[in-house]
């Protein structure tokens, strides 16, 4: 008896002794997941910024076409909320040396016809209104919102020509746009336009943004020149173009 009693006093031992083992298992706060790694390219999490002053950016693929990537495609960064969304239309209406309005005219035919989520649509100034230049910004996650300008403007009658890509300086880099000069009854516009996605993947209905600038060229000005200001804007507007390679 004595025998049998001692084994079930070390069986009671062994089993007691499981159990807070397992409890204390069970207890132990599980081990941090590991931070994951930026791709190439990316914005360093905000967690590795903590320390530095400056304000985090928002990055963004830019590129020329809204259907098809091409080799210009790029990553841009701006420290303006341009995701489809409300904070968009909070655009400030002072962009470094420019000074901007809200623009109402067409608001309601854009709105009806196009049907994007957003427009912000400004006319920027500087140097006492020397220098006029309009920004637009359709910001959609229907891929319907979007057409090229040219296609507008020839839907009104106005000769389109002078189609090229035309390099815009940002930060460090640049930056690949379209160019379209359009002309009816003596009134000339050069237009850059491009367009911006929320992520790599380009889908449109996680957001795209479609980001016009247009400036009005004298009669017998350079386009070149008419379209300087224009660019300006544009390298006030973002902030950086960071290496980007697709494959």
């Amino acid at each position: 008896m004595f025998r049998s009693l001692t084994r079930y006093v070390a069986v009671m031992g062994l089993l007691l002794l499981g159990g807070a083992a397992a409890l204390v298992a069970l207890t132990r706060p599980a081990p941090a997941p590991p931070v994951p790694t930026p791709p190439p390219g990316s914005v360093p999490p905000a967690t590795q910024r903590a320390a530095t002053s400056a304000p985090l950016d928002f990055v963004f693929i830019q590129d020329v076409d809204g259907w098809l990537r091409t080799p210009d495609e790029a990553a841009v960064t701006t420290p303006y909320d341009l995701r489809v969304g409300p904070a968009i239309e909070s655009l400030p209406l002072t962009l470094g040396d420019w000074t901007g309005v809200d623009e109402v005219a067409d608001r309601d035919f854009v709105m009806g016809y196009l049907q994007p989520d957003y427009w912000v649509y400004r006319r920027y100034e500087r140097n006492a209104g020397s220098d006029i230049v309009w920004l637009s910004l359709i910001a959609s996650r229907d891929a319907r919102s979007f057409h090229p300008p040219e296609v507008c403007y020839q839907a009104q009658g106005w000769a389109v020509g002078g189609r090229r890509l035309e390099s815009v300086p940002i930060g460090r880099g640049r930056i690949q746009a379209q160019r379209v000069i359009a002309a009816q009854d003596g009134v000339m516009h050069g237009v850059l336009y491009w367009y911006l996605w929320m992520n790599p993947q380009r889908e449109v209905a996680e957001g795209c943004v479609m980001v016009k600038i247009t400036v009005l060229i004298a009669e017998g000005q350079d386009w070149d020149a008419a379209l300087a200001p224009g660019k300006d804007l544009a390298a006030a507007l973002f902030s950086d173009v960071l290496p980007w390679h697709r494959y």
